[in-house]
């Protein structure tokens, strides 16, 4: 199938389902550096989730392409507040809202 067809579709099934079209993004922190004196600084919006915060959520990396979320095979942490994110989603496509 061709990918804007693909997309295309989802949109759809998203508008009709009542689905959020908002997919999240992760938060992560943002690198340290010399001129900050090694002081972490706060929080970005990140690539995508990494495969522990999927796991953590029940989901798969492939589950979560077919949802539209963002995947960062990069990543190694496991952040709480991305977890948190990923569920409150998850609900509310259950949900319906």
């Amino acid at each position: 199938m061709n990918l804007v067809k693909f997309l295309s579709i989802t949109k759809l099934v998203f508008k009709v389902l009542g689905m959020p079209a908002e997919v999240p993004k992760p938060l992560v922190k943002k690198p340290r550096l010399i001129k900050d004196r090694g002081i972490s600084v706060g929080l970005r919006e990140g690539r995508g989730f990494s495969l522990g915060e999927l796991e953590a959520t029940g989901l798969t990396a492939e589950e979560a392409r077919r949802l539209g979320i963002p995947i960062d095979r990069r990543r190694r942490s496991t952040h709480e507040w991305n977890v948190k994110i990923l569920q409150e989603y998850l609900n509310s496509i259950k949900s319906g809202k």
